[in-house]
């Protein structure tokens, strides 16, 4: 019967994110492909090394040494494969065997001439390829410690510890051994990892597509939801608004008092009134744009019109420098600078009295896009609040949604173009709204 694992699947954590999980599932799994092939290398390379230590007339001491450090080298290695044939192998059986491998090595080298054997090198690979598996990790900062430990050992041994250096050429022939070995176990590991971590790509590929696409049909679900509301309130507000009139219509002139408190519920009727048909406009969809060409100035000229009697009771200037043509849909277009002059104006009237300030709209045609400035002369914005601008119902204005700033973007961003703000404090504000001349 089979013997069930003894260790619980990794679950991702607050603490453990599921990249994290992910590459060790990987890591993981590469270790318990190795694992399978790991005696099979040993017995490979221990055969190699001993025979050219056998041509080499080595001393008998040393090679039974050696023999002994690699056939129990082996057995360590199937009683590992054995006892995780049934059980998934952990981080902490992947380490453990980095440094008994580390151990080994260091029995070997010791016995073959210390710092100066010819199987030296063979540290090296081990070292890599823990760093590699667990990067900059604490697993990997203990394996090079150990390493250097052991490095350190071997140059410390006295040389009738260590031994002579084999003779040529199988000193060479026993570090061409070594060096091919390691780099055979090196590409081998590293092109496993290399899958493995493309495989995890993929997974985080398709994970991120999920939560994208879950989080737009979430998204399109609460629009929907808002706009239905936002619709089904419009008529129930203005029955109200009609009526809260003819009450104010029909009160005695004495009733002032009535009057006032009437006059408050109105005021508060047209701001929800406003706070839905702008809503309603940042909500609508902007894919049936009817793009043609348009002269900037021009509709630029018809938002002044439109503006000119709120600019002239806030005593502001509206002047424009520049023409220019971009294929667009006038009418998003005109919206979205509707919105921008509409703060632009009054943000400039809110200067000290005595001063004379302006909305300047400056157009440049460059070779592929249109530039579009409106600048004010306000107070300007802070850096937190220019950061925050934009998102729906902030504001820095009383009685404002913040919702033309995002329907404005949304129009210019929806044409290919950007819009940008930058604001000095005390200054004013400049918005910049660039825009692709083609479609």
């Amino acid at each position: 019967m089979p013997t069930k694992p003894t260790t619980r699947p990794t679950v991702p954590t607050a603490r453990t994110s599921r990249y994290q999980a992910l590459r060790r599932a990987q890591r993981l799994d590469v270790a318990a492909w190795f694992l399978r092939r790991r005696p099979a290398l040993t017995f490979v390379i221990a055969s190699i090394n001993v025979g050219l230590l056998l041509a080499a007339h080595y001393s008998w001491q040393r090679i039974g040494l050696i023999f002994g450090a690699y056939l129990t080298y082996i057995v360590y290695q199937l009683g590992d494969w054995l006892w995780h044939r049934r059980r998934p192998i952990d981080d902490r059986t992947l380490f453990r065997a980095g440094l008994v491998t580390l151990t080994f090595m260091g029995i070997n080298i010791g016995a073959t001439g210390g710092l100066s054997s010819p199987l030296a090198i063979s540290i090296l690979p081990v070292t890599v390829g823990t760093f590699v598996a667990y990067g900059r990790g604490r697993e990997s900062l203990l394996a090079a410690l150990y390493a250097v430990a052991v490095s350190l050992g071997l140059a410390l041994l006295p040389v009738n510890v260590v031994g002579l250096r084999p003779e040529y050429p199988y000193d060479v022939a026993l570090t061409l051994a070594s060096t091919l070995f390691g780099i055979f176990v090196l590409l081998s590991s590293m092109g496993r990892l290399s899958d493995a971590m493309g495989t995890i790509e993929d997974k985080l590929d398709r994970m991120r597509e999920d939560v994208i696409v879950g989080a737009e049909q979430r998204g399109q679900a609460l629009e929907s939801i808002g706009a239905k509301v936002a619709h089904e309130l419009k008529n129930p507000l203005a029955a109200i608004k009609g009526l809260t009139q003819l009450l104010d219509r029909s009160l005695a002139p004495e009733d002032a008092r009535a009057r006032e408190r009437i006059a408050v519920v109105t005021s508060e009727i047209t701001r929800m009134e406003t706070i839905l048909r702008d809503y309603l406009s940042f909500e609508r969809p902007l894919t049936d744009l009817r793009r043609e060409l348009v002269d900037v100035a021009r509709l630029v000229d018809d938002v002044f019109a439109v503006l000119e009697a709120r600019a002239a009771s806030a005593g502001v200037g509206l002047r424009r420098l520049g023409s220019a043509s971009v294929m667009a849909d006038p009418r998003r277009l005109k919206e979205a600078l509707l919105n921008i002059l509409a703060n632009a104006v009054e943000a400039s009237g809110e200067r000290a009295p005595g001063s004379q300030p302006s909305v300047d709209v400056e157009i440049d045609d460059a070779a592929d896009v249109v530039v579009v400035r409106v600048r004010d002369h306000g107070r300007g914005i802070g850096k937190d609040e220019l950061a925050r601008l934009g998102t729906p119902f902030f504001t820095t204005r009383e009685g404002g949604t913040g919702l033309g700033v995002c329907l404005a973007r949304s129009v210019v961003t929806q044409h290919g173009g950007e819009l940008t703000y930058d604001s000095v404090v005390g200054a004013g504000t400049t918005a910049t709204l660039t825009l692709p001349t083609a479609a």
